[in-house]
């Protein structure tokens, strides 16, 4: 376990008496973090990440010089904590981003060195929680499942979730996966080659590979990173439709999955400007 997981873990069990997983450490965490905020005024969805940090006495201020990163949490001389953020990121990222350093404030190291948010963290166990935890406080539970029961469980309902909770796209649709009552996932790919590919890559072509995702607990496969996507499968037509958040369905497609199985598909291109170099592809997969 890592070490500063392992801290966590540690502890939580010392001041509570109760052995949870990290990840159920974090969720708890939150949970309290939002009814605190609460308690003090705060009011939401959406709610505001520099209000919590302050009802936290978090300091919190923007970066008048230019940033690399997305943020810096920096303990300071008094045992308190300042977070540094990157104003020039668009309001949903930073949004993100506020919630995540919130989230790693609850482990005790973060009092004694430096956290920096980059735009591509490596993933490590304490990112991830720190990630899980974002969207925690920036969509809660309870909340999201409320308003999505008005807009649906499918990739239509993204834009007015990321509206009324003030995200961008993909934590929204990771959520929608991670919350739903039904097996599914969310996959989000991009244009790759097989590893044996990338030494002789003049004589390949790029398939739609698999990046990152977010299964649901009841999700009935191991979904494999970088594998590819079925060459018939609606998110192709999605990567090349010029028109942002256009959703395409496909149904009864074979995935070939380490379990092979047919998925009903939703995709959406989430690239952010015509120039993106590696634009992504998100799709909601639902065993069919």
């Amino acid at each position: 376990m890592h070490p500063s997981v392992s801290a966590l873990v540690e502890d939580w069990t010392q001041r509570t008496g109760i052995a949870l997983s990290a990840e159920e450490i974090i969720r708890k965490r939150c949970q309290q973090t939002i009814e605190f905020g609460k308690q003090l005024g705060m009011t939401g969805p959406p709610y505001n990440p520099a209000v919590l940090a302050s009802c936290l006495g978090i300091q919190i201020e923007p970066s008048e010089m230019d940033m690399d990163r997305d943020a810096l949490l920096i303990p300071r001389s008094d045992g308190g904590l300042l977070l540094r953020f990157n104003p020039r990121r668009p309001q949903s990222r930073i949004n993100f981003t506020l919630c995540h350093e919130i989230v790693h404030t609850f482990f005790p190291d973060a009092y004694t060195q430096v956290h920096a948010r980059g735009p591509e963290n490596t993933p490590c166990p304490v990112e991830l929680l720190c990630d899980l935890g974002a969207a925690e406080l920036l969509m809660p539970r309870e909340d999201f499942l409320q308003l999505q029961s008005a807009h649906g469980s499918g990739l239509r309902s993204v834009a007015p979730l990321s509206r009324s909770f003030g995200a961008s796209r993909e934590p929204v649709i990771r959520r929608l996966a991670a919350l739903a009552t039904r097996p599914s996932a969310a996959i989000f790919l991009r244009l790759g080659l097989r590893k044996e590919e990338q030494n002789h890559p003049e004589s390949a072509s790029p398939r739609l590979r698999i990046h990152h995702f977010e299964a649901g607990s009841s999700f009935p496969s191991f979904i494999p990173i970088n594998k590819s996507s079925p060459e018939d499968s609606c998110v192709y037509r999605a990567l090349r439709d010029p028109i942002r958040g256009s959703i395409h369905t496909g149904t009864q497609e074979g995935w070939n999955l380490p379990r092979p199985m047919q998925m009903n598909v939703e995709a959406m291109n989430l690239q952010t400007a015509e120039d993106d170099p590696s634009p992504t592809v998100a799709a909601l997969l639902l065993p069919a």
